[in-house]
């Protein structure tokens, strides 16, 4: 029986270790799969961009002339704004799986320490699972040496005045008959 409970309570901390394990498997996975999303995003704008660019510059390079110079300075523009788009797409989605790694530690390690102090372990486990089994079954053993020391002692007893009898019963036969 104790050794049922104890499987029991090791059962339930291995289960609730692997669901905690698979949650964070499963929050770093939708985490992974956000970023993914803002990277896509974040390049389709960059080549709208560059696409854009390209075609201004194309028409600047058709029109020669004095707006070669003003087609120039966009293209420059729009190259730092690009760069700029992108350092701050990346600097957000650095602090978003930042954070989220952060949180997924700090519930993963609350989960750990609530597991190991629900835990039982060998020096709490004696007088929970075994102490009262052992007890139980070291009365019972004393109980029963006693109870046959009683009867060793009675069966000497018996034998002893027996032999005693019988040694007063043969000195009387010899004697007589």
């Amino acid at each position: 029986m104790a050794a049922k409970q104890k499987a029991n309570v090791i059962d339930q901390a291995d289960t609730k270790l692997e669901h905690a394990a698979a949650q964070a498997v499963q929050f770093i996975a939708d985490a992974a799969i956000e970023a993914s999303k803002v990277i896509a995003n974040s390049a389709l704008d960059a080549t709208k961009v560059v696409a854009n660019s390209a075609a201004e510059a194309n028409k600047m390079f058709h029109t020669r002339g004095a707006e070669d110079h003003d087609t120039l300075l966009i293209l420059v523009e729009s190259v730092n704004n690009l760069d700029k788009r992108f350092t701050e797409k990346f600097t957000e989605l650095k602090t978003d799986i930042k954070a989220d790694i952060k949180d997924l530690k700090d519930t993963t390690t609350s989960r750990i320490q609530l597991l190991e102090t629900e835990k039982l372990n060998i020096r709490d486990s004696y007088p929970v699972l075994y102490k009262a089994g052992i007890d139980k079954a070291l009365d019972d053993h004393e109980k029963r040496l006693r109870k046959n020391g009683d009867n060793i002692t009675k069966i000497m007893t018996w034998g002893a005045a027996l032999l005693v009898i019988l040694g007063i019963a043969q000195f009387f036969i010899g004697k007589f008959l």
